[in-house]
């Protein structure tokens, strides 16, 4: 199943690119879509950390509008050092 999203609502340009991605993440499980109303996707990078950098987590969270699927916020997380103990945090979050 494909997620009908709502390109029209959409308030920034979305590459159609992510939108296969988030469809191809979508068809590797057996989600019935009709009966939701949020989906959220978590894209890790084993090998990002502080030390080494690299491509920051990211998840997605999409919403079910009246017509079709929206993206609800897009936060990347920055793996840090500079607090005790806690080693993920919010970088920048688009709602």
């Amino acid at each position: 199943m494909t997620i009908p999203f709502f390109r029209d609502g959409f308030a920034m340009p979305v590459a159609q690119a992510l939108l296969v991605q988030l469809n191809q993440e979508v068809a590797k499980t057996e989600l019935n879509l009709e009966r939701l109303t949020q989906l959220t996707f978590n894209f890790r990078n084993p090998g990002y950390s502080a030390e080494q950098g690299g491509v920051h987590p990211v998840e997605i969270r999409l919403i079910r509008g009246l017509d079709g699927w929206l993206f609800s916020e897009i936060p990347s997380f920055l793996e840090t050092q500079i607090i005790p103990s806690v080693r993920v945090y919010k970088r920048c979050c688009f709602r």
